[in-house]
């Protein structure tokens, strides 16, 4: 028999195998994504049912196996039972969570992204109403930032307190580069080009781009500069993160849907 080994991870994803076995996909910190089987859980007595739900945390000991392993034993760490009392930080786990399953990798140390993860959990719990979407933002731009996929840009082009008065002043967005370009036309002839791969931000929505891609260090008791902004701009960002990961991972993130359901009606993107 193969020789059981241990690890410690949290489930991101679960569907149901066979007639009472559920098929996990677990991140751990020492050993990155496992596809494990958990055998029997579904059954309606089974002592693995609860451990095998979305975002909990265990101490798993593992059985290698032909095509899958199993996991042998599994000790309950943490839960995150407020997550789960409002749909929207629910939505926003599950969110985080299908990012991370693009982005992480299998039989690889990733411990980094897995306290990252937990911890953003952890702030999700923490919060209610809008100060969910940006705590969510926070999240995805260090999750990004992790992977080294951030978008960049020149500081000097922050929109200054006239700007911020002006409905009119926008900057483009290039979803392949990743990169902010500053535009030297009229805006009326980059309306197409807005709805065609090249988003555009109000200067509004370029205050909280920047504003979460500050360094952590430079946002802490700092709250107080958190950008004044209607949830409208707040989504808009949102909005524009979301084309460009799905860009680069060539995946459609299909959490988003119920994101979006949560925070509608919303509005329009100019």
């Amino acid at each position: 028999m193969s020789p059981t080994y241990k690890a410690v991870g949290i489930n991101l994803k679960a569907m149901p195998l066979g007639e009472s076995d559920r098929l996990l996909t677990v991140l751990t910190r020492d050993q990155g994504l496992l596809k494990l089987v958990a055998a029997g859980a579904r059954q309606p007595k089974s002592k693995l049912g609860g451990r095998t739900a979305l975002f909990v945390v265990n101490h798993l000991l593992i059985r290698p196996g032909r095509t899958l392993d199993k996991i042998a034993q599994c000790e309950l760490i943490y839960a995150y039972p407020r997550l789960s009392q409002h749909l929207t930080t629910l939505a926003a786990g599950q969110y985080l969570a299908e990012i991370i399953l693009y982005l992480a990798r299998q039989q690889q140390t990733q411990a980094d992204l897995f306290d990252l993860f937990c911890q953003s959990l952890q702030d999700l719990e923490q919060v209610q109403g809008r100060a969910v979407m940006e705590t969510l933002l926070k999240s995805i731009w260090q999750i990004l930032a992790w992977a080294g996929i951030t978008p960049q840009w020149d500081e000097s082009w922050l929109p200054d307190n006239q700007d911020l008065l002006n409905p009119d002043w926008r900057i483009g967005f290039n979803l392949g580069a990743g990169s902010l370009v500053p535009l030297s036309q009229p805006l009326s002839s980059l309306y197409v080009r807005g709805t065609h791969g090249f988003p555009l931000l109000s200067a509004g929505e370029f205050q909280i781009l920047a504003w979460i891609a500050a360094p952590v260090e430079a946002r802490q008791g700092e709250m107080e500069r958190r950008p004044i902004q209607p949830l409208a701009a707040w989504l808009g960002v949102e909005r524009l993160l979301r084309q460009y990961m799905q860009f680069h991972l060539e995946h459609p993130l299909k959490a988003a849907s119920l994101l979006d359901s949560c925070f509608s009606p919303i509005p329009a993107s100019t």
